[in-house]
């Protein structure tokens, strides 16, 4: 008897999990250079790979509140990955916003569309 109790619970345990998956938190991000100067920053979609002081802004407003894992990963022009970070970020209010920011380098970098 104890032993169809214990899997009954499994069962139920395991119906539970498949019934309430994680949510996964949804962030939109752009490119931006930023003058340190005037303090601001201007949204871009192209920059030079010698250019200094360009990074990418990640922002969402629809995440549930508390912590949650951050994992931004930049690939050049030719697919290869040439920048990984990770990290936490705190959502208060269901919005959380974070800036990376990444040097280019030239002489190993490729040109054209990175994501």
């Amino acid at each position: 008897m104890d032993f169809r109790r214990s899997v009954l619970f499994t069962l139920a345990l395991l119906t539970f999990a498949v019934a309430c998956p994680a949510t996964v938190p949804l962030a939109s991000g752009t490119f931006v250079r930023v003058d340190r100067v005037a303090k601001k920053s201007t949204v871009i979609d192209s920059a030079y790979l010698g250019e200094e002081d360009i990074c990418f802004d990640l922002e969402s407003t629809f995440t549930p509140d508390g912590d949650h894992e951050l994992q931004i990963t930049i690939y050049d022009g030719g697919g290869r990955e040439v920048y990984q970070a990770h990290g936490t970020v705190t959502a208060r209010g269901a919005a959380w916003d974070h800036r990376v920011c990444h040097g280019m380098d030239i002489e190993r970098d490729l040109a054209g569309t990175w994501w």
